[in-house]
C-alpha cells in the first residue's frame, strides 16, 4: 500500500538587507593613477609611497557581475602589518578618512574608492589591504552612516597611521583594534591583497618599450621626460647667458682701460712740453750776452 506523499514546506528566515551565497567571490586591485611610464615595470604587488591609486573591487564571476550589478557594498576596509590593523572603511562603508581612502563608488558591478596618497607602516613595508563585502537585496546609498553616527576625527595627512600606532587614546584604540568585527550580523564575503610599498628612490625610472618592426625583437628605450629636459634647456640658457656677461664684462674692462691709457698719454705729453718750454728769442739773447763780455 502507497502512502500519500505530503508536500513539505520549510519556512526560512533571510535577512532583508543582505544576502551573500557561499560562491561569491571578489576581486581587489590597485590601479595607479598616474598615467606615466613609471609603474609598467612593477609587479602586481609593488605600489610606490606617496603615489596615487584607485581600488577596484569586482566580482570574479562574470555571471555574478550580471546577476547582481551594483547590489553589494564594502562593509568594512582595513590595513594590516605586524598584527596592527587601521580601520579605513566603517561598517557603515563610509571612509574614516578620506585622505587616506575616499568613500566607495558603485558602478557597472565595480567598488572603486581612490587612495590620494599610498601611505605605509612605520616599520614595514608589507602590509595587507582587506574588505568585508554584502549583496544587498535594498540598494543603500554608497555611504550609508547617520548624521549621529560616531566617527573618529580626521587626521592632518596620511602620516595619520604612524600616529595611530603610536598613540595610547582609548578613542584611537577603536578604530586599531579588530576593526574587522561588524557590529551588525550581515554576511560577508572578504578580499584582499598584499602590497609592498616602495621608497621614492626604490622606483625605477620610466620607460617606454619599442618594437622593431620586422623581426618583433623588442629593445627598452630610455626617455628623459619632458620635465628634465626643460630643466637642462633652463640651465643650458642661464650656462650661455653668464658666459656672455663674463665676456661682455672682459670686453668693457679692456675698453675702458684703453681709453685711460690714451688720456694718461696725453697728459703726461702735454706735462713734458710745458717744462721745456723757453721763451723769448733765443739767438738775439745770445748775441747780447757776447757783446757784453767782448767789450
Amino acid at each position: 500500500m502507497m502512502m500519500p506523499i505530503q508536500q513539505m514546506l520549510f519556512q526560512v528566515q533571510v535577512p532583508s538587507n543582505s544576502i551573500l551565497l557561499p560562491t561569491i567571490e571578489f576581486n581587489l586591485e590597485l590601479v595607479p593613477n598616474d598615467d606615466s611610464k613609471t609603474f609598467e615595470i612593477l609587479s602586481d604587488h609593488d605600489v610606490g609611497y606617496g603615489q596615487s591609486y584607485t581600488m577596484n573591487i569586482s566580482f570574479k564571476s562574470e555571471y555574478d557581475k550580471n546577476e547582481y550589478g551594483n547590489r553589494f557594498r564594502a562593509t568594512h576596509c582595513v590595513a594590516e602589518a605586524d598584527d596592527t590593523a587601521v580601520e579605513l572603511v566603517d561598517s557603515h562603508g563610509c571612509s574614516i578618512n578620506k585622505k587616506l581612502m575616499t568613500d566607495f563608488v558603485y558602478k557597472n558591478g565595480y567598488a572603486t574608492a581612490k587612495i590620494p596618497s599610498m601611505f605605509r607602516f612605520p616599520n614595514s613595508k608589507t602590509m595587507k589591504l582587506e574588505c568585508k563585502l554584502s549583496i544587498c537585496q535594498e540598494i543603500q546609498p554608497s555611504c550609508d552612516r547617520k548624521m549621529d553616527d560616531p566617527i573618529i576625527a580626521e587626521v592632518e595627512d596620511a602620516e595619520m597611521i604612524a600616529h595611530l600606532l603610536g598613540m595610547d587614546d582609548e578613542s584611537v584604540q577603536s578604530a586599531v583594534t579588530d576593526p574587522m568585527q561588524s557590529v551588525d550580523e550581515k554576511p560577508t564575503k572578504s578580499t584582499s591583497t598584499i602590497v609592498h610599498v616602495l621608497d621614492r628612490r626604490e622606483i625605477p625610472l620610466r620607460n617606454d618599450v619599442t618594437t622593431k618592426p620586422g623581426n618583433g625583437i623588442t629593445s627598452a628605450e630610455c626617455f628623459a621626460s619632458d620635465e628634465i629636459l626643460s630643466l637642462y634647456a633652463i640651465l643650458f640658457g642661464l650656462a650661455l647667458a653668464l658666459a656672455l656677461s663674463v665676456v661682455l664684462n672682459i670686453w668693457c674692462c679692456l675698453c675702458c682701460r684703453k681709453k685711460k691709457a690714451e688720456k694718461e698719454k696725453r697728459r703726461k705729453s702735454y706735462l713734458f712740453q710745458n717744462e721745456c718750454w723757453i721763451t723769448g728769442n733765443p739767438t738775439v739773447e745770445i748775441t747780447k750776452d757776447v757783446n757784453r763780455k767782448l767789450f
